[in-house]
């Protein structure tokens, strides 16, 4: 009689594939110290977590979801509520208590978290703002007068970041955050005899000053596709453009792309205060501003001339061109709305896209 002696992962192949690393997991995923790093949750609304050991993800009061770090670790989703802190994770979610479903008044009014990164290594905080409904600004002026977003910090760019309100369902912000322990602070108020129903779900991402993800310095938002869209908060909406808006919209330069063009999403997409005619000074009080704004792709035969770079009114770039194109880098569109608007607005909603050098 013969004997062969077989690799034991031909004898065992389910159990050293499968079983084995769950069982390690779940004996040394307490012990193992696991780096906290981006991870995939698998999950719709909360599809990024942040890789933690089970022990920390549980002190946390997080839910683990998939393996990660060599099945040493969990992707934990980290869901904040109110009155909460978000430290070491990279990670996190902000959301009203009830949500998915809707809430129609919070506790004191006032629903807020702040996050503490209390690291030399971290230098933005980006939010997203996944599924964000709020009551909507005022038709009449565009005053966030009843639900608002205030979001406060002690990087460069506080005190720049407007108050918001409405629907922000797939904006985003950057927020600049200096090392020295005081924390961001995101704050929904809530107009308590207004019952109507809100939700709101934002996902926190803490950013290493090494990344490549971070936006550059003054940028509010900051895109790094080639082609893509740019919308004004609330834009689509009943109630249009909110009043008292001033940042910086950025666009990341790519390699081999020289300039970049900007147009209008649909012919009706891009309404604000003000005119821009030849006898008087363009767009004075609100508009969006193309640094080195040229004509390009010209409607009519007729010659255009772009007198400012800032725009305004229901025409973009000109009534007699369809779309501009600038050299200036960086690529940035910075909007500029007053306060007490006065009246309707539907804000805009600018197709860009970078063009290859020829």
């Amino acid at each position: 009689m013969q004997y062969f002696l077989l690799p034991l992962n031909a004898l065992f192949p389910v159990i050293l594939n499968s079983v084995f690393p769950v069982i390690l997991y779940a004996v040394l995923g307490n012990f193992v110290r696991v780096i906290p790093t981006s991870c995939t949750t698998g999950l719709g609304g909360f599809a990024t977590g942040t890789c933690l050991s089970i022990s920390e993800c549980a002190s946390l009061g997080g839910t683990a979801t998939t393996t990660c770090a060599m099945n040493f670790g969990t992707c934990c989703v980290l869901r904040q509520i109110c009155s909460q802190t978000v430290t070491s994770s990279t990670t996190s979610y902000f959301t009203n208590p009830s949500y998915p479903n809707t809430d129609n008044s919070v506790a004191g009014g006032s629903c807020s978290i702040a996050i503490l990164p209390c690291q030399n290594n971290i230098c933005q905080i980006r939010i997203d703002f996944i599924d964000v409904n709020l009551i909507m600004p005022e038709n009449s002026n565009g005053k966030c007068a009843y639900d608002k977003l205030i979001i406060t910090g002690n990087g460069a760019n506080s005190g720049k970041i407007p108050t918001l309100c409405g629907n922000l369902t797939g904006q985003h912000i950057y927020i600049d955050v200096e090392p020295t322990c005081s924390p961001t602070n995101i704050n929904v108020q809530v107009y308590a005899p207004q019952l109507d129903a809100r939700k709101f779900n934002m996902k926190v991402t803490q950013i290493p000053c090494l990344s490549q993800d971070l936006a550059p310095a003054g940028c509010l938002q900051y895109y790094n596709s080639t082609s893509g869209t740019i919308k004004s908060f609330n834009y689509g909406s009943v109630n249009g453009l909110i009043e008292t808006q001033n940042y910086a919209t950025c666009i990341a330069s790519q390699p081999g792309f020289c300039s970049i063009t900007w147009r209008k999403t649909a012919d009706s997409s891009f309404q604000l205060p003000g005119t821009c005619a030849p006898t008087s000074e363009c767009c004075v009080n609100a508009y969006v501003l193309v640094p080195g704004a040229t004509c390009q792709g010209l409607a009519f035969s007729n010659a255009c001339t772009i007198k400012d770079p800032r725009f305004c009114g229901n025409s973009f770039p000109t009534t007699d061109t369809t779309e501009t194109v600038s050299w200036h880098k960086p690529f940035a569109l910075y909007a500029h709305i007053p306060k007490s608007l006065g009246q309707f607005y539907a804000g805009y909603s600018l197709d860009y896209s970078l063009n290859r050098c020829t």
